[in-house]
């Protein structure tokens, strides 16, 4: 079994993944698939103070 992090890319979130995260899951993986703070749903989380180096972070 292996673990998938699907991230997104701009203008997107962790729904973007929605049809492919399940064929993953069936074949017996497992997936994450966050939305990044600044991003998507979570644009209010302090867009304005996020970079690579905090987006890195989050995904860990």
């Amino acid at each position: 079994m292996t673990t998938f992090v699907l991230i997104h890319g701009a203008w997107h979130g962790g729904w973007c993944w929605d049809r492919v995260a399940p064929l993953l899951e069936v074949a017996g993986h497992r997936v994450a698939a966050p939305t990044l703070s600044g991003l998507g749903g979570r644009q209010e989380v302090g867009a304005t103070r996020i970079g690579t180096p905090r987006r890195v972070g989050r995904a860990n």
